[in-house]
């Protein structure tokens, strides 16, 4: 697992790759699907989640937000509430099959690729039978055969 360092005046600090580093580069662990945690110098605390709220922030600030107004207040409203860890699961259970978008886009772009040869043979054969078909009717072409 990949450590990042939180200095108090908000710096970053990649342990792996020595350098600072900023929040579009903790974007980019999270797209590439590397596993890191974000520990707070000062406290020792694990503090990714909250780093992870920064970049959420960010991109709810560009012109198209992911979250409604409505399902904010409903997210703020189930803390504590009952129904808090069955959504936590619920929402665990479907982010984690997003987490298997290649696999699937690969196993669809297979499939459409099988299907799609399937497609063009069926083509053929039903093109070769009509021009067969139509040539058989073609009376210039059956003289021909004839003599």
């Amino acid at each position: 697992m990949r450590t990042i360092k939180k200095y108090p005046n908000r710096r970053l600090y990649d342990t792996e790759k020595s350098k600072y580093i900023k929040l579009d580069d903790i974007k980019t662990l999270v797209i590439e699907n590397i596993d890191f945690k974000v520990i707070e110098i000062s406290s020792e605390c694990d503090v990714t989640n909250l780093v992870l709220l920064q970049i959420i922030n960010d991109e709810e600030s560009d012109k198209m937000p992911f979250f409604t107004k409505q399902v904010l207040l409903n997210i703020i409203k189930l803390y504590g509430h009952p129904m808090q860890k069955v959504t936590k699961d619920y929402l665990d259970a479907v982010f984690s099959n997003l987490d298997n978008k290649e696999k699937i886009h690969e196993d669809y772009a297979k499939t459409f690729s099988d299907v799609t040869k399937k497609n063009l043979e069926i083509w053929k054969d039903i093109t070769e039978q009509y021009f067969d078909a139509a040539s058989n009717l073609n009376p210039l072409k059956n003289k021909k055969n004839k003599k």
